[in-house]
């Protein structure tokens, strides 16, 4: 179970905690997930929630729906490392633009990441 935050909509925490499952070789290409229901039971969240999480990893080319079948992963080495570099500069993008929004340069940005390593 992941613990869900305020700072990302709640389907794409969930969308990202399956994607990780995958990396992680929990799911392999072709496997069926869990249905829309027990998902939602799962996750403690409405079935509409995951109905989104559903579509998100469908346009991520992460899984592929079948109508009255299933969910199904249906990704690629390269569709999930094409998914993890967006990720990456997306969450890039919001730390420099929050570090902006309080006179933080780019340079000063980057010491504190470095620091923060240490």
């Amino acid at each position: 179970m992941i613990k869900l935050n305020n700072s990302e909509a709640i389907y794409i925490q969930i969308a990202n905690d399956i994607i990780k499952r995958i990396a992680n070789k929990e799911y392999q290409i072709g496997d069926k997930i869990d249905s829309v229901r027990n998902m939602a039971k799962s996750y403690l969240v409405t079935t509409n929630t995951i109905m989104s999480v559903i579509k998100y990893l469908e346009e991520n080319h992460i899984v592929k729906r079948i109508v009255n079948v299933g969910v199904f992963i249906n990704t690629t080495e390269q569709d999930l490392e094409n998914y993890f570099t967006r990720l990456k500069l997306k969450y890039c993008n919001q730390y420099l633009d929050n570090m902006k929004m309080i006179n933080c340069s780019f340079e000063e940005a980057i010491e504190i990441i470095k620091d923060a390593k240490k």
